[in-house]
């Protein structure tokens, strides 16, 4: 929250934000701090799906949806938006953050379909494996 917020005092814990000489750092780091506030919500969100699916044994879905959506997703869009574009340091962010937006959904998409099955499978008295 104090990174949205105030984030001139986050940036004046590590620069001096009245010296001239880092006028352009404390522009673009203000920048790469509201899109870190974004960007650690959606991670913190794929991380908790991605352990509630290794919670039910699974770890080859967490594998395949982190490798899609990093790999396939977030890397080649970081390049686009940070060296194709005039973004800069904000592209690669936005980019990486995509990825971490793609995980998210995709995580939690198939927490919630695993659950269902799994549940179905109970109601049906089919025993389920594991």
């Amino acid at each position: 929250a104090a990174v949205l917020a105030a984030p001139h005092l986050v940036i004046g814990l590590f620069l001096d934000i009245n010296d001239p000489a880092f006028a352009e750092i404390v522009v673009l780091a203000t920048k790469l701090l509201a899109i870190a506030a974004l960007f650690e919500f959606f991670d913190g969100t794929q991380t908790i799906a991605m352990g509630a699916i290794r919670g039910l044994k699974d770890a080859r879905t967490t594998f395949l949806i982190g490798l899609g959506c990093y790999w396939l997703i977030a890397a080649p869009a970081a390049w686009l938006l940070g060296f194709s574009t005039d973004a800069g340091a904000s592209g690669v962010w936005w980019g990486l953050a995509l990825g971490l937006f793609c995980s998210a959904v995709a995580l939690t998409y198939a927490f919630e379909w695993k659950t269902a099955r799994l549940l179905r499978r109970d109601a049906a008295g089919v025993a389920v494996p594991g």
